[in-house]
């Protein structure tokens, strides 16, 4: 069994998808942990992740928008 280890960051991050995966919402960076906020920044990063996936578009530059 492979332990892993990992450190806790906020913030925003420079790619939303890395290799076959795609960063959404609170991965993304894209919700506010101390606020509470982005709910809604976290929906549509969902939809834009599905929409990628199905459509074949850029998930980076679906989200940059």
């Amino acid at each position: 069994m492979e332990i892993l280890h990992k450190t806790s960051l906020s913030g925003r991050v420079k790619k939303f998808k890395v290799g076959n995966v795609l960063l959404a919402g609170r991965a993304g960076g894209l919700t506010d942990r101390l606020m509470g906020s982005g709910s809604v920044e976290a929906l549509i990063s969902g939809i834009m992740a599905a929409r990628s996936i199905i459509n074949g578009e850029n998930y980076n530059d679906l989200v940059k928008q």
